[in-house]
């Protein structure tokens, strides 16, 4: 629907928005399996460098972990490329133990010489920040946020968190 020559954005907007996430799951797994097929050779060239490449949750691609999750995926931008090319090393599969004067020590024993480390852990939990800001007994009162709820909307997500006046408005993808 978001394409180059497609509708116009604020039209491709309100069509996604007008449908419940639940009856998107179809077209994200048609979706995902197209763009899996169109993208196989690098998806290849990831997993042959480590990379845990996934379909998402159900096969639904980044959209439901982005619904669910608020993170847990990766919209290439040109870094899977040098990754699959050997230009961007990864480490998956075990632990980091510690750093060293050359780069990393994980805890099955390996070392990973490296100029820049990134660490690319995932998001914590969204209502984090707001315990601060509102105290314990509050706190405890608030809402998940992210994940669907049993009518397929968004939890917590830019609607009152269950204490009358709080709401939370994250970003990302709304």
């Amino acid at each position: 629907i978001y394409s180059e020559g497609g509708l116009p954005t604020d039209i491709a907007d309100r069509l996604i928005a007008s449908f419940p996430h639940y009856f998107n799951v179809g077209m994200a797994q048609r979706s995902t399996k197209a763009i899996a097929e169109l993208d196989k050779d690098l998806l290849e060239a990831l997993r042959a460098q480590g990379f845990n490449v996934n379909s998402g949750i159900q096969g639904t691609g980044f959209l439901f972990l982005a619904l669910k999750k608020g993170g847990g995926f990766y919209l290439d931008t040109g870094t899977s490329r040098l990754i699959a090319d050997g230009k961007i090393k990864i480490k998956t599969g075990s632990s980091l133990e510690s750093f060293t004067e050359k780069g990393l020590k994980f805890e099955d024993g390996s070392e990973l010489p490296a100029d820049v480390i990134i660490f690319a852990t995932g998001l914590g939990d969204a209502r984090a920040p707001i315990r601060e800001v509102v105290g314990e007994e509050i706190f405890k009162r608030i809402n998940p946020i992210w994940g669907l709820n049993s009518e397929g909307e968004l939890n917590g997500m830019w609607r009152e968190l269950g204490v009358k006046g709080l709401w939370s408005m994250l970003g990302m993808l709304y």
